[in-house]
């Protein structure tokens, strides 16, 4: 879909004579589809150190529902057991800090005993490997305590960006599968991901303009935004087609560029996740 100064770009014509959009300027068209800008955070168990995934035990949030950074989103049935190691490792140190307490009291006045001869030097010795061993085991306590924590942690999932709930794919009761549990996106920044035919890559720059249609009316008009990423790498893809006569199923050697759409443009489609448009990108002087 490549501009010289004499054509313009392949299916631009037949497009435009369609839906009665000039589109100025435009030296490569391309299919595509709108995304969130920062894509889709495909959300499962954060981590799991045993065999079987763990099952999940209750989702605290809704498809649609707005959810800031680090909002809790589900728990999972290790949680109860990770929060009683937790409990019963607290109650042990606080017993080790009670019975260093104790120990370093009488430590104390066994030493002064000692100074006066009524303490021998071996049992004195005796309660200082007690009192040695006591600290060595707190200490061993805090790291599980800690290590606890992070038990806890995982068995908890939260959403690592604010935005919103787009599908929940895994229910109360049910071990999450390949699809993962929950999709969440940030849709206050909408762009577009182009496949553009690799012989038509050397016309797209970063910065360049576009111009954005819907392929099946899902909007009206057109949206604006300009190329913010190229990908750079080639894909073999299914070619992205509106032409009924095509082969849907005949790959193209293709790159995606992406392009981010103005916030007036945005806001018009962040319902409209997937949506098939045509992208034109225009010349607007492409940097030396």
């Amino acid at each position: 879909m490549l501009q010289n100064d004499k054509q313009k770009p392949i299916g631009t014509e037949d497009t435009l004579a369609k839906n009665n959009i000039p589109i100025k300027n435009a030296i490569v068209s391309a299919p595509g589809y709108l995304e969130p800008h920062q894509k889709i955070h495909r959300l499962s168990v954060p981590y799991n150190d045993m065999q079987m995934m763990p099952v999940i035990s209750r989702i605290l949030v809704k498809e649609g529902q707005i959810i800031n950074k680090d909002a809790l989103l589900v728990e999972f049935s290790s949680l109860e057991l990770a929060q009683a190691s937790y409990n019963l490792i607290q109650a042990r140190i606080k017993s080790l800090h009670d019975q260093i307490s104790l120990l370093e009291k009488d430590m104390s006045r066994y030493r002064e005993l000692n100074r006066a001869n009524a303490y021998s030097q071996s049992e004195l010795e005796k309660k200082e490997l007690i009192l040695i061993e006591a600290k060595a085991q707190l200490s061993e306590a805090l790291s599980e305590l800690e290590l606890s924590k992070v038990r806890i942690n995982y068995s908890r999932l939260y959403s690592p960006i604010s935005g919103q709930v787009l599908r929940i794919h895994s229910r109360i009761g049910e071990r999450p599968n390949n699809n993962g549990i929950i999709e969440v996106a940030d849709l206050r920044t909408m762009g577009v991901t182009l496949q553009v035919d690799e012989q038509n890559i050397k016309d797209v720059y970063i910065g360049q303009r576009a111009k954005i249609k819907s392929e099946n009316g899902s909007f009206s008009g057109l949206l604006n935004g300009s190329v913010s990423h190229i990908y750079p790498v080639v894909s073999n893809k299914k070619r992205l087609t509106s032409d009924p006569r095509a082969d849907n199923d005949n790959e193209a050697r293709t790159i995606d560029v992406l392009v981010l759409l103005v916030p007036s443009s945005s806001i018009r489609v962040t319902n409209l996740i997937g949506t098939k448009v045509i992208g034109f990108l225009q010349d607007n002087g492409k940097p030396q």
